[in-house]
Parts: C-alpha cells; sequence; structure tokens
C-alpha cells in the first residue's frame, strides 16, 4: 500500500495518459484509501477546532478498514477484532465521550459496512464484529456501502479524478460532451466461477458475441490492467451504457468510473441502486 500513500493518499499522478484524461487531475487512487484521504482533508477544514466543548461533531481518525484489511485472508478472529476492541476501549474513555456517549462521534472507512458486522464467532464468518461493539452502535459510520442499521451512511468508492479546481471539473465535463461513442454498451470485469448465480458471466459472454457492439475489457488474472484506470476509461469513454453487474458487493467502483466518462450505467439489482 505505501506507493499510494503519496500526494495525501491520491497516489502517484498519472502522466503518461494516451490524451484520454487530463493532466495533473488524474492519479493512481487505491479503491481502499479513503480513510487516509478523507483524514487527510480533514486536517485543512477550515472549521476544525480543538476545544471539543466547541464542537458539533467529533471526527475520530480510527482506519478500521486498512487495519481490517490485513485480517481478512487468513486471520483469526479475535486478531480481526482486536485493534477495533483497543479503539472503542480508548475512544470511550476520552472526556468528550461522556458528553453524548459517542452519537455526536462519526468515522469513516474504506470499505463496506458488511465487513465490520461479522454475527457469529465461527472462523469462516466474514469480517469483524467492530459495529457490534457497544460503543461502536452509538457512533455513525460514512462507508462505501451503508446497511440497514441507523447509524451507516453510503459514500461513493473513490475514483482517480482529483481535480484541484472547478475549472479543470468543467473542461473535463466539455471533454465528455464532445466524444464519439462507437460502442453501444461495454463491460469491465473478471469471470466469476465460484459464484454459479451472478449474472456477469452471461453478460461476458454476450458482450463477445455481440461483436462491434460491445467492448469487453477482462480483467482476470494476467488479462489487462484494470487498475490503470486509463484502461478502463478509454473504453467507456467510447460507450453509450457501461453494464454494472455486482461484483463483491452490490456496487463497484467501476460504476462511478462510468459516471465520470458519462457513460450511462446499468445496474442489474436494485440494491445497486
Amino acid at each position: 500500500m505505501c506507493p499510494y500513500l503519496v500526494n495525501f493518499g491520491f497516489g502517484p499522478e498519472i502522466e503518461n495518459h494516451d490524451m484520454v484524461l487530463l493532466n495533473e487531475s488524474w492519479f493512481l487512487t487505491n479503491q481502499f484509501l479513503l480513510e487516509v484521504i478523507f483524514h487527510e482533508r480533514m486536517k485543512n477544514y477550515s472549521c476544525l477546532t480543538n476545544d471539543s466543548a466547541l464542537a458539533s461533531a467529533i471526527y475520530v481518525p480510527f482506519y478500521a478498514g486498512l487495519d481490517l484489511g490485513r485480517h481478512l485472508w487468513g486471520g483469526n478472529i479475535s486478531v480481526r477484532d482486536s485493534s477495533a476492541l483497543d479503539f472503542v476501549k480508548w475512544v470511550a474513555g476520552k472526556p468528550e465521550w461522556k458528553r453524548m456517549w459517542g452519537r455526536d462521534h462519526f468515522l469513516v472507512v474504506g470499505r463496506i459496512s458488511r465487513d465490520f458486522r461479522r454475527k457469529t464467532d465461527n472462523e469462516s464468518d466474514w469480517g469483524s464484529k467492530f459495529r457490534f461493539f457497544p460503543e461502536s452502535k452509538n457512533m455513525s459510520m460514512l462507508a462505501i456501502e451503508s446497511s440497514s442499521w441507523n447509524n451507516d451512511y453510503a459514500i461513493p468508492y473513490p475514483t482517480c479524478f482529483h481535480p484541484s479546481k472547478e475549472s479543470k471539473i468543467l473542461k473535463w465535463q466539455d471533454k465528455m460532451r464532445r466524444q464519439k461513442r462507437q460502442c453501444l454498451f461495454s463491460f469491465a470485469g473478471a469471470p466469476s466461477p465460484d459464484l454459479k448465480d451472478l449474472i456477469r458471466g452471461k453478460i461476458m459472454d454476450q458482450c463477445i458475441a455481440s461483436g462491434s457492439l460491445c467492448k469487453l475489457i477482462n480483467c482476470d488474472c494476467g488479462a489487462t490492467n484494470c487498475n490503470n484506470p486509463v484502461n478502463v476509461m478509454k473504453v467507456f469513454q467510447n460507450s453509450v451504457f457501461c453494464l454494472q453487474s455486482p461484483g463483491d458487493s452490490y456496487t463497484r467502483r467501476s460504476i462511478f468510473y462510468a459516471i465520470l466518462a458519462a457513460c450511462i450505467p446499468v445496474f442489474f439489482l436494485p440494491g445497486t441502486a
């Protein structure tokens, strides 16, 4: 993750982009670095106060997603929960906590809300129990996807587009409006053979069968590097519709690239919308 931490969490600037992107606005941003990006922005927030008695809300810079991501594949459940347990004990001991028992506290995580709501102590179950801890229940959490719980709020995946001023946004919008779109639809993704019920495999088959009507970006191992936004945006800018089937969860970062490319995203589940 270290190379992605430069430029306040945006990652290194993309320079050789074949005129697909705009200079000084696109970076190789990791999709799980929202916690770092938000924290860096909060440091420059004009309404910060060092007097917690004056604060309307208290931002807690706990990187729950980055911490959990180290242990999701292989770490036992006690390891997965350990940092979160240490955190809630620490924050609940602070004098600011007793004012509203944490209801004015909030944090931002770079993973989906479901990753922090493990219901059992079975080693095979996914995620941590962070959001089931009593102290955590009082705090609001901004996550990539929310849940049905009333203290979770959904925010988008961070894309690689980080314009520094309004004029660059307008320039990008004008560029997208003038695009000549030669493909009716496109899809970027990898097959999921382990998940038989996913529609993704059918989408890929039909895209291949449609000839020039569809452009497929195969993100399978050893195929096109889909982590490079140049490859994805080049196709999306040339498409009218961008098919967005569910991935490991209801949404995927590709949805927000489609919106940036002015390519109409097509959803297959109500939960995605």
